[in-house]
């Protein structure tokens, strides 16, 4: 599985298809599939565990397992890179990131996205929007 947003739809789709969600508030249609993911939300077992350097999240029949620190890590340093470098343009910055995030160890990744909730835990509910 690839890094980006589209690894992390690419979980929610697999496990989708085996539901039928309707409820109205929402709910997004591709295709001929209608999605309904607050409806997946509530039927399905979620947690949140390291998995591995390439996967954002997993389905096994009724469970979602979500990468949680792969994903703040790779959001942070994202933003990281738009942060020091405006003037690059967003190929270059997830080019970038990419690079970063396979140079990277399993150890330093997990290391980085906790840091990254814990010093916006630390700073408060206050200043989430």
């Amino acid at each position: 599985m690839r890094y980006g947003i589209g690894a992390v739809s690419e979980v929610f789709a697999t496990c989708s298809k085996r539901t039928n969600a309707h409820i109205p508030k929402i709910t997004r249609q591709k295709g001929g599939e209608k999605m309904d993911f607050l409806k997946i939300l509530d039927e399905a077992d979620i947690s949140f565990r390291w998995i591995n350097k390439q996967a954002f999240g997993e389905c096994q029949d009724e469970s979602i397992t979500i990468n949680l620190w792969l994903l703040l890590a790779e959001i942070f340093i994202h933003e990281a890179l738009h942060y020091k470098h405006p003037e690059w343009m967003e190929k270059r910055v997830r080019l970038t990131t990419d690079k970063f995030l396979k140079r990277m160890t399993s150890k330093e990744i997990i290391k980085l996205g906790k840091k990254v909730l814990l010093r916006k835990t630390l700073n408060g509910i206050k200043r989430m929007r």
